[in-house]
């Protein structure tokens, strides 16, 4: 369920090997950012924002489609 004709989303494939690896690894990258390289939590945040929206509107993370005119 919830995988695509690709053979499936980033975050299940990561599930089979590890649970929750996906959501350890952006964890780790923000406390990283923030304590070892000083970037403020505002930055940060728009980081995560930026990232998610291009994985799904590529399809990294696999998000719903998005529904075309005439559909």
């Amino acid at each position: 369920m919830g995988r695509g004709p690709g053979g499936g989303t980033l975050q299940g494939t990561l599930d089979d090997i590890f649970p929750k690896l996906l959501p350890l690894i952006f964890t780790l990258l923000c406390w990283w950012l923030m304590s070892k390289k000083k970037v403020s939590p505002i930055i940060t945040m728009l980081i995560l924002l930026v990232v998610a929206f291009v994985g799904s509107v590529i399809g990294f993370f696999g998000a719903a489609t998005i529904a075309t005119a005439g559909a």
